[in-house]
Order: C-alpha cells, then structure tokens, then sequence
C-alpha cells in the first residue's frame, strides 16, 4: 500500500500537481517511514514556496540515515535548499537539557515537531514552544520568531521526583537501586533521596549484619519513609583439632580440662588460646593457639617421657667428699700448728745445745716432730679421699643422668578454610 501512494505522489509530481503529490508522500510516510519520502515531502513544499513546511522536512531528512542510491545527490540538494531558505524563515533553536525531548509548539494537535535539539523555521510572530520527556516535568517558554533570524529556546525540564527516606540502624550503608540495577542514590543511613516515581529497590548493608533487600514505592510530590531491620551476623568461629602421639593426654583449653586428645573442639570464638596438653610420665606441652574466622586448626603435640628420678648416690658421695676436706683442712691447722711449736723450741736452744737436747721446758721435741708428721700425713689422706670422693660424685652424677631430661614436648600447627 505505501508503495501504492508513493506512485501516485510521484505521477502528480511529475504532473506539477505539487499539493496532490505531498498528500500521497504523506499517506506513504504514515505506512512505510522512508528517509526518500521525507526527502520528496520537502522537496513539494519547496515548490510550494511554503519555505517553513520545505525547511522543517528536508533538515528532517539530512537527520536520518538514507543509504539508497543517489544518497550525494539528495544531501548535497537538501543541504543548499537549507542554506538558500534560511534568510527567508523565521528559525527557532529549539534546545533541552537533557536531550531527547519531544517539541510542540503552540497547540498539542499539531503534533511533535521532532526531538531536542533542533531548529524549526516558524511563522513570524510570538509562538508557545514546550518540550515533553519522560520522567520530567513540562517546560515551556514564548519565543518572538524573526525571518531571517534565529533565536535560541533553551529550556531545561525539571525532573519529576519522589522523596524517600530510609530509616536503616546507625552506621549503616544505604543504596537505591532502579529496576535496572542502576544506582539512583547512596549514603549513610538515615538516608534521604529524591528520586524518580516507581518501584525502588532498597539494599542496606553494615559490618556484622546481614544485608537487608526490600521495594519501596515512590509517588511523585510525595515523601515515603521505609524502615528496615537488619539482622545481626553471628559471631565468626573457628574449630581446633588437638591429637597426641600418645593416649589419655588431657587438653586444657586456658586453664580449663576440655577433654582426652584427639578432641575436636568446635565454633570457638575468633580469639587467642592457652593450650596444654599433658600426660602422667611426660613433659606438658603449653602454647599460644590463635583459632581464625571459618577455619579448621590442627595442633599435633609430640609428648616426650620426662626424666627418671635422679639417684641419691651422687650426693651421698660429694657430701663424703665434702667433709673428708673439711677433716684435711682441720688436721691441716692442727699439723702445722704442731710443726711451729717444734720449731719454735728447737730455734730456741743454743746452737751448741741442740745436737743433744731431747727435751726443752719439759716437753720432748720428737714428740712434737712426730705429732706434726702424723697431722700433716692425715691432712693429705683426708684432701685425698675428698677429691677422690667429689670427682666419682660427678661421674655418677653424669651417668645416672637419662637422656630424655634434655629434650622437650613440640606442637605443630596447621590450618586451611572451614
């Protein structure tokens, strides 16, 4: 059917019968929207001589897309029709921000002159211009129209919003989303916005809580107050294994028995642990364990046998050793006290006296000799018998040692994910 009217435009046309062939370009246009046509539309008027309907369609025509042969011809044609037509129109620069607004001017009926931005060749005089968008309020202005000029009609639509407030708890972080995803608003709650009419959907989140999701209806010129509850997190925990290489080893978990190892000690708070691990007959195991947010830890302690009592033997023996020097130290003095007091008188006879003295003052000097001889013999066999005595003291107090007191119990951690 288009193609039937774009015949019969273009046969009256051909016949010069330029207001018959507009109405049947026009009837084609409704059915079937080509960039030619509106090409053809513009190019009737302009034999027309109506140069506001000429300009309106042909720059119609260089905004669209038109791929069809002789495309150069038609743009460079429509291109300098503009040019010749501009001294002899009325042009309004129609401009919106944002973009994309539908033009009307002076009454509705007439139907869009096209989208913002755009310039339109009107009737000399005082016209209503107003654009139309989605979401926005109406906004309109009175231009005065000048053949020959162009005068600029800057308007800017106001957005048509809601208000709405989110009373989420203290701390929180609240955002609003459109049905696309998009984020209309964010902030710290409570959060108050301004946002387009529909459904929104809020998400509040803060650290320990569980986010929160729900929808809220904004009505335009309305403020709408939505209150959302979050639900507090669980404390995170973490679990221990402890195991032995030995049984009945009991585990104390800061100071407190927590069982027999291997225990599996469950949901524990994220904090750090006094552990110790210990056995009848073997070194205790004591250290720090940190147990981590949904983790598994495993301590393995190796227990190791603690030392035999130690034998009293080696005491016994030093402690003899110990008063055989104290006896030779004692008879020590007393030898060399002896030895004095024989010197002492020997020195004082006359020298020609002593090869036959044998007593001085009563007291006989082989006694003192002899007595000094056998305190001095003593002191020695007592010094003697007392280093004899502490050297086997050590000796056995280093043999009866048992290798085992040196070492010490060892635990090894690991961890992975829970």
């Amino acid at each position: 059917m288009s193609r039937f009217y774009h015949e019969q435009g273009s046969r009256f046309y051909a016949a010069g019968r330029f207001d018959l062939a507009v109405r049947e370009f026009m009837a084609a246009e409704r059915l079937s929207p080509n960039p030619r046509t509106v090409f053809n539309i513009g190019l009737c008027f302009l034999r027309m001589s109506r140069n506001d309907d000429a300009f309106f369609f042909l720059q119609e025509y260089l905004d669209a897309s038109d791929d069809a042969e002789g495309v150069e011809e038609r743009r460079r044609f429509a291109t300098s029709s503009l040019e010749a037509l501009m001294p002899r129109v009325a042009r309004v620069a129609v401009r919106s921000t944002p973009e994309g607004a539908s033009i009307f001017v002076d009454q509705r009926e007439h139907g869009s002159y096209g989208e913002t931005p755009r310039v339109l060749a009107l009737s000399p005089g005082r016209h209503r211009v107003w654009v139309e968008l989605v979401g926005h309020e109406r906004a309109e202005l009175e231009v005065e129209a000048v053949v020959g000029r162009e005068v600029v009609a800057a308007l800017e639509p106001a957005l048509i919003v809601g208000s709405l407030v989110v009373d989420a708890p203290a701390g929180s972080r609240v955002a609003l989303l459109d049905a696309s995803g998009a984020e209309l608003a964010s902030g710290d709650a409570p959060l108050r916005a301004s946002v387009p009419p529909g459904r929104v959907e809020i998400v509040a989140s803060a650290e320990g809580y569980r986010s929160a999701r729900t929808l809220a209806t904004v009505v335009a010129g309305e403020e709408s107050t939505v209150p959302i509850e979050l639900e507090r997190l669980p404390a995170p925990t973490g679990d221990l294994t402890v195991t032995t290489n030995i049984g009945e080893a009991v585990v104390e978990l800061d100071g407190t028995p927590v069982g027999f190892a291997p225990v599996v000690l469950g949901d524990l708070a994220v904090d750090g642990y006094d552990l110790r691990v210990h056995a009848p007959g073997y070194v205790p195991w004591t250290g720090r364990v940190d147990v981590e947010a949904s983790s598994r830890s495993w301590m393995t302690v190796d227990l190791v046998r603690a030392p035999e009592e130690a034998s009293p033997w080696p005491w016994i023996v030093g402690g003899a050793g110990l008063a055989a020097l104290v006896v030779g130290a004692v008879l020590g003095g007393l030898g060399l006290e002896s030895a004095d007091a024989f010197h002492a008188r020997w020195n004082a006879l006359p020298e020609l006296d002593r090869s036959g003295a044998s007593r001085v003052a009563g007291v006989r000097l082989a006694d003192l000799r002899d007595r000094a001889s056998a305190l001095g013999l003593g002191a020695d066999v007592s010094f003697g018998v007392g280093v004899a005595a502490l050297g086997g003291a050590v000796i056995l107090f280093v043999v009866g040692l048992d290798g085992s007191a040196a070492r010490v119990s060892s635990g090894t951690l690991t961890r992975r994910p829970r």
